[in-house]
């Protein structure tokens, strides 16, 4: 934050939440040092599953041939 500038908090609802996953490749994985890599997959796989199982929650994922 810059000197002087006023902080605005607020709680997390659903209408103001956002949660971004993007590009979690599985060779990616080996370069995070400070947490277990099978840790760091099943916490990105719950955290997926949970999203999708919010009503409204959406996925993209990259178009093929074109589309």
């Amino acid at each position: 934050m810059m000197a002087g500038s006023a902080q605005h908090t607020e709680r997390l609802t659903r209408d103001n939440a956002l949660l971004l996953l993007v590009d979690h490749q599985v060779g990616l994985y080996t370069g995070v040092r400070d947490i277990d890599t099978l840790q760091l997959k099943h916490n990105v796989v719950g955290l997926t599953r949970a999203m999708l199982a919010v009503p409204g929650s959406r996925k993209a994922s990259p178009r093929k041939n074109g589309e």
